[in-house]
């Protein structure tokens, strides 16, 4: 199947839509990695973790992990919403 989209770039909220488009199979691949492998991910740099750890810890490894997807599929959030 072969799709054509013709756009004029007239500002910068259709820019934002051009880029949704653009990434949306990035997004997409960013999603399955964060909804199927994430956690368990977490879990075991989680498990590595002091006995005496702060349960923050846990919060911050999640938000890091899932900015590291984020960048390995290069979706910069701030290109895609206002």
């Amino acid at each position: 199947m072969k799709v054509t989209f013709e756009i004029d770039v007239i500002d910068d909220e259709t820019q934002m839509e051009v880029n949704r488009i653009l990434k949306s199979t990035d997004m997409a691949s960013a999603l399955n990695e964060i909804a199927n492998n994430i956690q368990k991910k977490a879990e075991w740099e989680c498990e590595s973790l002091e006995a005496d750890s702060d349960p923050e810890d846990g919060v911050y490894i999640m938000g890091r992990r899932i900015r590291e997807v984020l960048v390995k599929y290069g979706i910069n959030i701030d290109d895609l919403i206002q």
